[in-house]
């Protein structure tokens, strides 16, 4: 299950560098991602309410791996490119700094709990680990949904524009940025 898994990620990391991220938004990719890994973390949950049945214990180690698929689709590729992209050109190097330092505390932190999490002679929460890690996966989706901004064909300073212009992250995609015409305004909305 192991090789598999690691398999199932490498494809879907190819996947996600040749035949998503080109194509599809930042914010539209990690907001389905995040929704999809949520959903599957909250049914390994639910489907640890009748235990002791072995297609359930199989069932969730395929929704496991699916979720690590789902990881490796959307957020697992753009942890690394969304830091390097929203932080603003002065203070980049700091942003993609901090951003990796605080992933690492909160991976030591989840790699710690998660033996307790799964032990008999612990917390011995067996499947129910899932509502755990859908409650933080939830909480990220409200905050992607609400804070993370489209930065998909943005140059670095018609970013930078957009935040000093108080764009709301959400409606990035709605506004468009003419850095060259001194004449008319600098960030006006499009309307669809």
């Amino acid at each position: 299950m192991n090789v598999g898994g690691t398999g199932m990620a490498l494809a879907a990391t190819l996947i996600a560098w040749f035949a998503i991220m080109p194509y599809v938004g930042r914010r539209t990719n990690y907001l389905w991602g995040m929704g999809a890994m949520t959903i599957i973390l909250f049914l390994i949950g639910f489907l640890n309410i009748k235990e002791g049945d072995e297609n359930i214990i199989i069932t969730q180690a395929a929704l496991t791996l699916i979720w690590t698929f789902v990881f490796q689709l959307s957020a697992g590729q753009l942890g690394w490119a969304l830091p390097a992209e929203v932080g603003s050109t002065r203070l980049r190097q700091k942003t993609i700094c901090l951003a990796r330092d605080a992933y690492y505390i909160i991976n030591f932190a989840a790699r710690t709990l998660e033996p307790y999490f799964l032990n008999p002679r612990e917390w011995n929460l067996k499947g129910y680990t899932g509502f755990v890690w859908g409650g933080t996966a939830l909480l990220t989706f409200i905050w992607a949904f609400m804070r993370l901004p489209e930065t998909k064909d943005r140059t670095f300073g018609e970013i930078d524009i957009l935040f000093a212009n108080k764009v709301p992250a959400r409606k990035f995609r709605k506004y468009n940025t003419d850095l060259y015409n001194e004449s008319a305004p600098i960030v006006e909305e499009v309307r669809f």
